[in-house]
């Protein structure tokens, strides 16, 4: 007997899996007690059936530990209400798991920057000592710093937060969107990109900087600051980009 998609529960305890609400498989005690006797078991069960999360959320402080140690790694810079951050954390990210085989050979962590960011001292500080702005990190970081933003790490058991500059040890970056764009004429043109042909040479090679190029009006609006893209205007493109980051770094 069912009822709306679920089974009936009738015997107890009882696990079940779900994907985006739906009901999908689930086991009962009376069908198998090993699985809820045996810790070994019941992961083989879950393995079975599921994906184990492959990011990590992780404080400030926790990345300062990581920071000290010696094993690389990679982190995401995010903010949970930015679109942009949705965008690749929530859809590229769901879709690159399903599509792909993951080595994983570098850990994946995130950092969520909401608490951080109303503390503007702080946050303008931490974008200029954490390398996510061109200040100190000449090499790799982005214009004042922005989100998300992941870095490559490898760190060597220094404490380079403390000295203040995190840049000799990220070994590379990637910025998700974040491109800006004016008007030429009568023509929208992206007048600032992470993509700039100079960063990000190891994932893409050499490739053609973003900067300069005509964009459909129908992407653009503006607003008293200027003219900026609809959220989600140049997913595609910028997709491709995390797709051979991930590729290079995970595969």
């Amino acid at each position: 007997m069912t009822l709306k998609g679920y089974q009936l529960i009738v015997h107890t305890p009882v696990v079940g899996i779900f994907d985006e609400g739906v009901y999908k498989y689930g086991v009962a005690y009376n069908e198998d007690t090993s699985i809820f006797t045996q810790k070994a078991k019941f992961s083989a069960w879950l393995d079975t059936y599921i994906i184990r999360p492959i990011m990590t959320y992780i404080s400030l402080d926790k990345l300062n530990t990581l920071l000290k140690g010696t094993t690389p790694f990679i982190i995401n810079w995010s903010l949970e209400m930015c679109p942009d951050c949705t965008a690749i954390n929530h859809r590229f990210m769901r879709d690159y798991f399903k599509n792909n085989e993951i080595s994983q050979k570098l850990p994946y962590y995130l950092i969520e920057t909401k608490d951080i960011r109303p503390q503007t001292e702080l946050w303008t500080n931490i974008k200029k000592v954490y390398g996510l702005s061109d200040e100190l990190n000449k090499v790799s970081g982005y214009g004042t710093g922005f989100v998300p933003a992941l870095q490559v790490i490898h760190p060597d058991g220094n404490d380079y937060v403390t000295s203040g500059d995190l840049s000799p040890i990220i070994t590379d970056m990637f910025v998700f969107q974040n491109e800006f764009v004016e008007k030429v004429g009568e023509e929208y043109k992206i007048s600032d990109s992470y993509f700039n042909g100079v960063r990000a040479t190891k994932y893409l090679g050499n490739y053609e900087s973003e900067i300069g190029k005509v964009v459909d009006p129908s992407l653009v609006y503006q607003r008293e600051t200027g003219y900026r893209f609809v959220a989600g205007a140049r997913y595609d493109q910028n997709a491709l980009f995390a797709t051979k980051f991930f590729d290079y770094y995970w595969k």
